[in-house]
């Protein structure tokens, strides 16, 4: 009987494990699409506050690597941030 009850704790203590896990990497996922969300927002609401930042800066060639430079970036946070959050329950 003392077997049973010792499997029966320890399954219940792996599956309240596995919910607190999965309620971690929940936020982690929320961050990683918040990055770029939040990137491309700010480049938005750049040109809401100033009509045309957006059409200035990417009218240059050096505007034009800025931008693509910073989503490049985004993706690569994305990636790593769904990367290293990567757990196997």
């Amino acid at each position: 009987m003392s077997a049973l009850r010792n499997l029966t704790e320890t399954l219940e203590e792996r599956k309240e494990t596995r919910r607190e896990v999965r309620t971690q990497l929940s936020q982690v996922n929320m961050t990683s699409y918040a990055v770029p969300v939040l990137g491309v927002g700010s480049l938005f609401l750049m040109d809401g506050v100033k009509d045309g930042a957006l059409e200035r800066m990417t009218s240059s060639p050096f505007g034009q690597a800025a931008v693509i430079i910073a989503f490049s970036l985004y993706a690569v946070g994305f990636v790593l941030i769904r990367r290293l959050s990567r757990i196997d329950i």
